[in-house]
């Protein structure tokens, strides 16, 4: 969008503020999922205690690959309109 002196502006400015926020969210948001996957993992081995640390490194491992593995469609239309 351009303003009336010609430049260009940002469809949308974000704040340092609000990419903090947008950050703790994610960051939440990412504890919470590996807690939800470490309890799975503590369950299926009997819910034996001692291995807590076990069983969130293996979440944390399990969900960072599935979420490398996963498609971003939005990012693979980018790509491809930007390699034409």
């Amino acid at each position: 969008m351009a303003s009336p002196t010609g430049t260009v502006k940002a469809k949308y400015e974000t704040s340092p503020a609000a990419t903090e926020s947008r950050q703790v969210r994610w960051r939440e948001q990412w504890n919470e999922e590996i807690a939800r996957r470490a309890y799975e993992l503590y369950e299926e081995s009997g819910k034996r205690d001692g291995e807590a640390l076990s069983h969130w490194l293996q979440a944390e491992a399990e969900i960072s690959a599935k979420k490398e593995t996963a498609r971003n469609p939005l990012l693979d239309a980018a790509v491809e309109a930007a390699s034409r």
